[in-house]
Order: C-alpha cells, then structure tokens, then sequence
C-alpha cells in the first residue's frame, strides 16, 4: 500500500513539472511572438508608408461607435498624410464644411515626430496637418501587435479618438 501511494505520489509530481515546463515554455514562445510582431510593425512604421484604419470611432461625450464597414482611413505615404475620417460632435464654424462634417485633410505631415517606448512596446506618431478651412493635431498610438488609437483636435471641432489597426500599403 505504501509502495502504491509513494509511487503515485511521484506520478503526480513528474506530470506537475511537466506542466510547469509546458507553461514556461508557453510564456517564451509568446514573448518572442510579441516582440517579433513589434519589430514588423516598427519597421512598417518606419517605412513611413502604411495605413490606420478605424473600427472604433469615441466622440467626446459620447457612446462608442462602430466603424467596421464604413469607408476611413488614415494613410501614410512618402512624407504625405490623407486622412478621411467621420465625425460626432459639436463644429465650432458650420458655414465652410457645406454639410459634410467628416474630418478630411491631404498634405505634408507637418512636426512630424515618432519615438518609441521599447519597454511597454507603444510607438507615438504625432504631427499637424491642415486642409483649407482648419488645422488638425493628431496624435497616433500604435501598440506591438498593429493595434493602435488616434486623437484628432482640431481648431474648429471638439476632439474625436478613434480605435483600430495599423497595415502595409498596399503596393
């Protein structure tokens, strides 16, 4: 009986470590993969040609909304920012926006900064930018794995966040 119980007793401790092995091993294949996904997508932001898209869209006091399926985006190309993007909220100058209200806006990406928080594995893109009746301060977090969030203020609206993903151009 004793025999039955010590050996049983070691069954149980031989599949513990196991699983302890198992776990650890788990926990380091997701850190490589997290660490892999941060450098493609620092590299992708590099670059300086990719795209946000928003699935997310959080007006100042207000409820989220979803965007998925809705035509934004926010691309990155060659220096150059376009950005077209919905809006809800309050519009400070109603008479120049001939009722389309959307955030839109073409040009050089001016005060263009990135910096990296390797630690957290966060990258910040912040720059202005302006189209012909307003300027806009945008201000891009952009999270290991291509997830990322935006802030728009502008001079004329209230500011707007939006939630979504970060991809590659398409060439």
């Amino acid at each position: 009986m004793k025999k039955q119980v010590l050996l049983m007793l070691l069954v149980c401790i031989g599949f513990h470590t196991l699983e302890a092995q198992t776990k650890s091993e788990k926990k380091q294949l997701k850190l490589e993969k997290d660490k892999q996904a941060y450098e493609f997508t620092k590299r992708m932001i590099a670059s300086g040609d990719f795209t946000f898209f928003g699935e997310w869209l959080f007006p100042l006091g207000g409820g989220r909304i979803n965007l998925i399926g809705n035509p934004n985006h926010l691309k990155f190309e060659g220096g150059e920012v376009d950005g077209y993007l919905p809006f809800f909220g309050v519009i400070h100058r109603i008479g120049a926006y001939n009722g389309r209200g959307g955030i839109e806006f073409k040009g050089e990406a001016e005060d263009y900064e990135v910096t990296h928080n390797e630690d957290k594995q966060r990258i910040n893109i912040e720059f202005d930018v302006e189209n012909k009746i307003e300027q806009f301060n945008v201000s891009l977090t952009v999270y290991a794995k291509g997830t990322a969030s935006m802030v728009v203020n502008s001079n004329n609206r209230n500011s707007i966040s939006y939630r979504g993903k970060i991809k590659p151009l398409e060439k």
